[in-house]
């Protein structure tokens, strides 16, 4: 905790499809001086009805993640059966983008502007999808994470004009 500009980062990824406790590891992560701690935004686990949004799940991972002196950077990421229905067969609608539909694309929207409103003051680094061009991701044409991140950008600078939005990291190279 005493290391105040760490550029150590780790993962606490899957915490929004309930794998494991986090409370084990906030304490690691002041001892190790962790400057930055990656957690995915749950869009599945936080909306399970249109337009209704319960982050009493992520809040205290999100304060557990300051109250060590590390800073949550938060990944806007994955599916939603709500408005996919693709989305119910598979675990946490990994592989399953909003992009077929006016609906899909407006719940997209709506949930990024919610995010930013909701943490605004606690979360200042977004990540706008993983992975992008992984086989996982086969119906997820580039034209479209670009549009999604387009979206994501605009909601999330709506709230806090100087926040970071990162595209999300890409696993494969060209060619």
């Amino acid at each position: 905790k005493e290391i105040k500009r760490s550029r150590i980062g780790i993962g606490l990824e899957k915490l929004d499809r309930s794998l494991y406790d986090p409370e084990k590891c906030y304490d690691a992560i002041g001892k190790l001086g962790v400057g930055y701690v990656r957690i995915q935004s749950g869009w599945m686990k936080t909306e399970k009805e249109k337009g209704v949004y319960d982050f009493s799940w992520l809040d205290p991972i999100v304060d557990n993640i300051i109250s060590q002196g590390a800073t949550p950077w938060m990944c806007l990421c994955y599916g939603n059966p709500v408005y996919t229905e693709a989305a119910k067969k598979v675990n946490g609608a990994i592989g399953i983008p909003p992009i077929h539909t006016k609906e899909e694309r407006d719940g997209w929207s709506n949930y990024c502007y919610a995010v930013a409103e909701h943490f605004n003051g606690r979360v200042g680094m977004y990540e706008v999808w993983n992975e992008p061009d992984l086989y996982m991701f086969a119906n997820f044409p580039e034209n479209e994470y670009v549009r999604m991140l387009e979206t994501a950008y605009d909601e999330l600078k709506r709230v806090a004009p100087a926040w970071q939005v990162l595209c999300g990291g890409f696993a494969c190279l060209p060619g």
